[in-house]
């Protein structure tokens, strides 16, 4: 069986945080992923480019929300 952790949540929180701070401590908990509500694509380009150089995998085309895998 595969589970797969995927953090749920809004862009801004994760700004103000931080994105590579982000990643770093959603990977090092165990996360595979974010679904992030209100981040299209074409806005995410220094997120994505973020989420690739951890290994990220990111899922396009889902319906309602766009999701960054781990």
């Amino acid at each position: 069986m595969i589970c797969v952790n995927v953090h749920s949540g809004y862009y801004n929180p994760l700004l103000a945080y931080g994105e590579d701070k982000s990643i770093h401590d959603a990977a090092t908990a165990g996360a595979n992923g974010f679904i992030i509500v209100d981040l299209p694509p074409e806005e995410a380009i220094v997120f994505r480019r973020r989420c690739a150089d951890t290994q990220f995998v990111i899922v396009r085309d889902v319906p309602f929300f766009y999701a960054y895998f781990v």
